[in-house]
């Protein structure tokens, strides 16, 4: 599976829908009573009205920061805000709008340069699903008892269940998705939906399907109806396996998410041990699956990055330099922008805050940086990745990439002390800060930097001019798997 040419450029943004935005005026109508107040403390079953044409006229805010591509939690009717307990596969749910207003989201998104994924919960459903609802009233006569896990009769979802759910959550029935007609019906609703016009999937809980096969199937099948789709596998644990054997173009980078908290934030992993772990971690894959790597900070299923730094913006800032230069796509949890603070479920999906001043707006101009930055430096796109200094007792460490002669190069303190600092680094070169235009010279093996502020990051592009760029066929090389007949986990 080759990956979408667009991939290496993308800078992502996850939402959950129902705490994003609200539109104004309402384009939704709901039953009075059935949002709770937007300042209220989020609740696992509690409604805030977020909705589509919200985000829709939230595009402009993105746009500004510098995202080309939003991930949405599911959108699917459901019982609850986060709907990965889906009851129709084929209907909006109305309390985020309709059809038309996904129509009109996509098309005011392409408009601005950014593409959008939706998200498919397709290991397991809602009880509220009519086929399992069906199972339930009618039991062994039911003509969609083979869509399920049944381990006896009667199906009782509100009390011992008698058949597998994910987690064994009564409520989240799973699919037996080696049953050609619940297998079939699941495709149809990919294709579908992919023909709207998005830009490919995030899939949830891709390691507890059952039927491994079932991921080949789905990818031909969105594959067929949008060639250049992303397709994006949630896996907690080493999603190696699901990756080598092409069924996916990349995967949620949890690793990469604690090793950076490790480092800069919990301070229990010396910098040398931190560069050892990046370079490892980055060899894992090919250059082609590391492109496409989605790689977090956090998302709906953790807590808060500002809450884990205890409110100190200072290593926010480190995490998120060193998550905008790592290879794959730097991939944003709303709000983290501006440092909403919530740890647990469901406080870290807090309501989206637009007030004026927003908090921590510096926070969000940093993030902006980066993403220019990014996109001023190819290296930081398409480049290799090899250290250059990792110092245990300063607590700083110093990464280049390198791609068709130029090189950028990304040194994170994560002490508390300044250092005066020179790098080692072969060839001579002139490299520039392109957030404070600072000038810095490489001879003689040694690139001096001078003095660095502790608890900062720096950032140097090579200077003046950019060498010509590789035609983009050539920029990111490597031979994903195909699917074949090795076990996965």
């Amino acid at each position: 599976m080759t990956d979408p040419a667009w991939v290496a450029d993308a800078v992502a943004y996850q939402i959950f829908v129902d705490r994003f935005a609200r539109s104004t005026p309402p384009r939704v109508t709901a039953p009075a009573g059935i949002f709770r107040h937007i300042g209220a403390a989020p609740s696992h079953d509690g409604f805030m009205g977020g909705d589509l044409a919200g985000i829709t006229g939230r595009l402009p805010y993105l746009q500004e920061l510098g995202i080309n591509l939003i991930s949405l939690t599911p959108i699917f009717l459901a019982a609850s805000p986060h709907r990965y307990d889906t009851y129709d596969y084929d209907r909006i749910d109305p309390r985020l709008g309709d059809l038309d207003c996904l129509r009109l989201l996509i098309a005011e998104a392409r408009r601005r340069g950014i593409r959008v994924l939706l998200d498919g919960c397709f290991n397991h459903c809602g009880r509220g699903f009519f086929p399992f609802f069906d199972l339930m009233e009618n039991g062994d006569r039911s003509a969609w008892k083979h869509w399920f896990y049944v381990e006896d009769f009667p199906v009782d979802a509100y009390g011992v269940h008698r058949y597998k759910s994910w987690q064994d959550v009564a409520s989240l029935p799973e699919f037996d998705l080696d049953c050609p007609e619940a297998r079939d019906y699941l495709l149809g609703v990919a294709a579908f939906w992919t023909s709207q016009g998005i830009d490919g999937w995030r899939l949830d809980a891709v390691r507890h399907t059952r039927s491994r096969h079932f991921w080949d199937d789905f990818r031909k099948t969105v594959k067929a109806v949008n060639p250049e789709a992303y397709l994006l596998a949630e896996i907690w644990e080493d999603p190696t396996p699901w990756l080598n054997a092409g069924y996916f173009n990349g995967a949620t980078n949890y690793s990469l998410r604690e090793l950076v908290v490790r480092f800069v934030i919990e301070r229990s992993l010396a910098a040398s041990d931190f560069a050892a772990a990046l370079e490892k971690l980055f060899r894992r894959w090919s250059r082609l699956i590391t492109a496409g790597m989605w790689n977090v900070l956090g998302t709906h299923d953790t807590p808060r990055i500002a809450s884990i730094a205890r409110g100190d913006l200072d290593l926010v800032r480190l995490a998120f330099a060193l998550q905008f230069c790592a290879p794959g796509i730097p991939a944003l949890y709303y709000g983290d922008e501006i440092g909403l603070q919530n740890l647990w479920e469901p406080d870290h999906r807090h309501p989206m805050i637009w007030r004026d001043p927003e908090p921590a707006a510096g926070l969000r101009a940093w993030v902006a940086d980066l993403v220019r930055v990014r996109r001023t430096l190819e290296p930081l796109r398409y480049g290799d990745w090899r250290t250059l200094l990792a110092d245990d007792r300063q607590g700083v460490v110093a990464f280049e990439r390198r791609f068709a002669g130029e090189s950028a190069i990304l040194v994170v303190h994560a002490g508390d002390s300044g250092i005066d600092l020179d790098l080692p680094r072969d060839g001579d070169a002139s490299f520039i800060e392109p957030l404070t235009g600072e000038r810095h010279a490489s001879r003689s093996g040694r690139l001096r930097i001078g003095e660095v502020a502790p608890r900062t990051a720096r950032l140097l592009g090579m200077a003046p001019a950019r060498a010509r760029a590789k035609p983009r066929t050539e920029r990111i090389q490597g031979n994903r798997g195909r699917p074949d007949d090795r076990e996965l986990p």
